[in-house]
């Protein structure tokens, strides 16, 4: 039976992200990120972490390969508005996290997530740089960030990135990270809207 999707759940996986990342950012495989990695570090496990729960509806925890590689191959390149160096560190943010989330016995099959990320991670790369396969959402945020379109007003703004780019900033993310990073503003849709969602592009 399928999992249903909770924004209740959905929340208490963010929170379980944030405190799972909060120790892998004191681990020497966080120290092995270069600083644009790290810059772009917890951004990149809030969209991944929501993304495979909104579609998948599976917990940080819980992941399968196949979860990453729908994400990596569609949702993120193709949904996500962020420049190429976002896509760029994607694969060694994920590979050092879900390293260290597996020798903290917090995840399984740790081999076989690191190998599809690194399998995918250039297909994500090549689809985010490729705006025939972006989304109308995407296209928007992209404007946004090349100054083509004024930014919306500051509200209109963090709705934009927290609902429909699932956390990513169109402003570059800084460090330290703002205490108000994570509202727990996570998307509440219904089973019908998530796969209208998951295939909105399918015909692009």
């Amino acid at each position: 039976m399928t999992a249903q999707y909770s924004a209740t759940v959905a929340v208490q996986n963010m929170l379980q992200n944030r405190e799972w990342f909060g120790k892998y950012e004191l681990s020497d495989r966080y120290d092995r990120l270069t600083e644009e990695e790290q810059e772009y570090a917890y951004v990149i496990s809030v969209s991944v972490v929501q993304l495979v729960y909104f579609i998948q509806v599976k917990r940080l925890g819980e992941w399968e390969a196949d979860d990453l590689e729908e994400i990596m191959t569609y949702n993120l390149p193709v949904q996500i508005a962020a420049q190429p160096d976002f896509f760029e560190a994607v694969e060694p943010v994920l590979k050092g996290y879900l390293s260290f989330l597996g020798s903290e016995k917090l995840i399984r099959n740790t081999d076989g997530l690191i190998a599809r990320v690194h399998e995918v991670a250039p297909t994500m790369v090549s689809y985010a740089a490729n705006d025939n396969m972006w989304s109308a959402n995407k296209i928007l945020g992209m404007q946004m960030i090349y100054g083509d379109v004024s930014l919306k007003e500051a509200s209109d703004l963090a709705e934009y990135e927290q609902t429909t780019n699932f956390g990513v900033p169109i402003i570059k993310a800084t460090r330290p990270r703002p205490k108000h990073h994570f509202t727990g503003n996570v998307v509440e849709l219904n089973d019908a809207l998530r796969e209208k969602y998951r295939k909105s592009n399918s015909d692009k």
